[in-house]
């Protein structure tokens, strides 16, 4: 008769302890081939077994690329300008691309002129100087073109719209006049916003404090044969068409009147630079609006021009420097 599994089982246990003296068999926890943990005067684990970051970067050292450098581990900031992998994701960094990377890359913090390269050191754009405002609603702004009251110093810019597309013009120091190549417009757009200040000229020869008007919404394209800028929002008229018009036969507003090129309808109530009958020296920069218009910080000309009034050609206020930008 065949006995139940149980009791084989049990038959089975009792003979191989029966083979084996107790003074071989050890509880589970207690073997002597397994040394005890190392301890320290506290009781604790040893330092030895816990995660450790040589550099005090905040990252164990089996997570840092560079365990012994406290500047360089995963989520540094890394500035664009730089030729460094800092934060450890195996590239070192390709340029700054705009104003707006240069900021939040810490590559700068004040306003100033910075190197840009919109398509990264890899690419076929060349790099190019500008001035970056980092200050103004957050910062990030990048300086397209800038006129001054010097007929003479804006003769550089009235050209056909092959070199406004391909040349960058003048200097982008503080207060000299300048134009960056139309092609790279658009990549300094990534938030649709145009910015132009106006440093309205007093009658005294004085300048006053800036204006400072924007508008957002708005997209450019950029081709062989032309530029095309729309914007759904028309806070200002900063624009008043949306096609750029440069010096080439039938342009009236370039040819006729003094206007660099620039964004014109018929002609301008922001006007780079316009000459025509307004003014007895010369063509310079004008606009309409900051007289009664109120700029994004409330102020109107009459609040920034203290000591003398601005001057005034038939409505159109005298603008000693016009910036505009794009973010």
């Amino acid at each position: 008769m065949t006995s139940p599994p149980r009791v084989f089982a049990l038959t089975l246990l009792a003979g191989l302890v029966a083979c084996f003296p107790v003074s071989e068999l050890h509880v589970a926890g207690d073997r002597p081939d397994r040394p005890p943990l190392p301890t320290d005067d506290s009781g604790g684990l040893d330092s030895a077994t816990e995660p450790v970051d040589s550099d005090g970067d905040g990252t164990v050292d089996s997570a840092d690329c560079a365990p012994d450098d406290p500047e360089i581990h995963p989520g540094a900031q890394e500035p664009c300008d730089g030729d460094e992998d800092l934060n450890c994701d195996g590239q070192a960094p390709t340029g700054c691309r705009t104003c707006g990377l240069v900021l939040s890359s810490g590559a700068g913090v004040e306003d100033g002129v910075y190197t840009l390269d919109i398509d990264g050191h890899d690419g076929e754009q060349e790099p190019f100087e500008t001035w970056c405002d980092l200050a103004t609603t957050g910062g990030g702004w990048n300086l397209v073109q800038r006129t001054t009251w010097s007929p003479d110093e804006t003769e550089i810019l009235f050209t056909d719209y092959e070199t406004w597309r391909t040349t960058s013009l003048g200097s982008p120091d503080s207060g000299e006049v300048f134009r960056l190549r139309g092609e790279a417009w658009p990549s300094l757009m990534g938030q649709t916003s145009m910015m132009v200040v106006h440093r309205v000229r007093r009658t005294d020869g004085e300048t006053c404090d800036p204006l400072t008007y924007i508008e957002s919404g708005a997209t450019l394209e950029v081709t062989e044969s032309s530029a095309v800028l729309s914007s759904s929002s028309a806070l200002y008229p900063l624009v008043d068409g949306a096609l750029l018009e440069a010096a080439a036969p039938g342009s009236d507003c370039v040819v006729q009147h003094d206007a660099v090129p620039w964004f014109y309808g018929s002609c301008c109530t922001t006007c780079p630079t316009f000459g025509a009958s307004y003014w007895d020296d010369g063509h310079h920069p004008m606009a309409s609006y900051p007289v009664d218009s109120s700029d994004i910080y409330g102020q109107v000309s009459g609040d920034v021009c203290g000591g003398g009034p601005p001057a005034n050609s038939r409505g159109y206020l005298g603008v000693a420097v016009m910036e505009v930008y794009l973010r």
